[in-house]
């Protein structure tokens, strides 16, 4: 990595927020990933937001961590917590779960941050097995001007794991709404971007999102009424405008991953596979 971006990567601090109960098989690979940031040159400042009596076993990881004691329950609940008694300097911020983690090369968004106007920044997603075997890459929207008009269509763009948000994002929106269990993250991101917000798409692998039995997506029913939610947002910040060149776009250029992934899960819907893993 060339000395400029090194320096970027100083300049542009990050504030990562995991929420865990505690129980994850796989908190240690999270860990690890964090790990592998900071030695890239990330600098990073996580936090981890669990009950009090986990402490202990979490700390037993060995890994430098701001630890939050939850106020309450709840996924989004406990990352706004996350973000809220922060005590270290953030500039962007991301939410990574107790089950995924980083790719070497969520260093270069980072480094991108440095050199971009943009408030939302995401790259490409792999979806891996509770034994870490790929899956394939997640679909992404290549064209941030189709995210509005995709969640409007209930079809979504990008992947959380893979995203970095500017902190007056996120000072702007006041977090992210806990009501939406399943599905707070795209509220958010359909919200930034109603008022005005950017979006940039980066095309490379940043991180993996792992498909397991007794994640909270899941519960694909619950799942489908936020959803159901967010395109009703959407749809309301995209009135009069056309959704199928943003629909076709979307097909197209994600039809060779699609195609990679029935190759190694069979003919499922993302939807079925997350039903799969309950």
């Amino acid at each position: 990595m060339k000395d400029k971006n090194l320096s970027n990567l100083a300049a542009n601090r990050l504030l990562v927020v995991t929420a865990t109960r505690g129980d994850s098989a796989w908190f240690g690979e999270t860990a690890a990933s964090i790990v592998e940031m900071r030695k890239l040159g990330v600098d990073l400042h996580w936090v981890v937001v669990s009950a009090e009596q986990n402490r202990a076993a979490l700390e037993a990881f060995q890994v430098a961590f701001q630890f939050v004691s939850e106020s309450a329950r709840g996924l989004y609940t406990a990352i706004n917590q996350g973000v809220s008694e922060a005590t270290g300097a953030w500039d962007w911020f991301t939410y990574i779960n107790d089950d995924d983690g980083f790719l070497p090369d969520f260093t270069r968004l980072c480094c991108d941050a440095g050199l971009s106007n943009g408030d939302i920044l995401y790259g490409n997603v792999e979806y891996v097995d509770e034994h870490g075997k790929s899956s394939g890459l997640a679909s992404v929207c290549r064209y941030p001007v189709d995210i509005l008009p995709l969640y409007a269509l209930d079809l979504p763009p990008l992947t959380q794991q893979g995203v970095l948000i500017r902190r007056r994002v996120v000072e702007a929106l006041g977090g992210f709404a806990p009501h939406l269990s399943h599905a707070a993250d795209a509220d958010f991101f359909v919200r930034a971007l109603a008022v005005g917000f950017r979006a940039e798409y980066k095309n490379y692998r940043v991180a993996f999102y792992r498909n397991r039995p007794g994640q909270l997506s899941s519960n694909v029913a619950q799942m489908h009424d936020d959803r159901t939610v967010v395109a009703g947002r959407a749809q309301s910040a995209v009135k009069g405008r056309s959704l199928w060149p943003a629909r076709l776009r979307f097909r197209m250029v994600n039809f060779y991953r699609v195609l990679a992934r029935i190759r190694r899960r069979g003919f499922i819907t993302t939807s079925s596979m997350f039903g799969r893993s309950a």
